[in-house]
């Protein structure tokens, strides 16, 4: 006998968190102190369900919102983990940013090929730069 899924929620699906990042993270939280392999593979499994949990929530919320809006915004997703008790207790002691007072670094969202893209295209425009801002030579005839 097979069981068959034929349609998944997007919201169920398996979200995958990069354990590399997680297992770089905890090694500098705690330098000078051991830390195992499995580690960063156990916190990240962690994340990933809490992860899945706040995302549902708020998947919730944004369905039962008024228009239908299209995508999770950041009120939603803070509404989502206010509102769930296991959440709320979770997060308790956590304050949410303000929006305005959040800076993301846009190269911190970049790939490493999309990185030396940006690299190659600025260092194009300081030579165009230094070609214009040269002084022609003078002829002496």
């Amino acid at each position: 006998m097979s069981t068959e899924v034929t349609s998944v929620p997007e919201t169920t699906k398996k979200m995958v968190l990069p354990v590399p990042r997680v297992d770089r993270a905890l090694r500098k939280h705690f330098a000078g102190k051991r830390v195992s392999a499995g580690t960063s593979v156990y916190a990240t499994a962690a994340l990933e369900t809490i992860f899945a949990e706040i995302v549902r929530a708020a998947d919730e919320k944004r369905s039962a919102a008024k228009g239908k809006a299209k995508r999770i915004d950041r009120k939603m997703l803070i509404s989502a983990v206010r509102s769930n008790p296991e959440l709320a207790r979770l997060f308790r002691n956590y304050a949410f940013a303000p929006e305005s007072s959040i800076k993301i670094k846009r190269e911190s969202l970049m790939t490493k090929a999309d990185k030396e893209i940006a690299m190659k295209k600025r260092e194009s425009e300081k030579a165009e730069k230094k070609e214009k801002a040269a002084v022609p030579g003078v002829d002496e005839e």
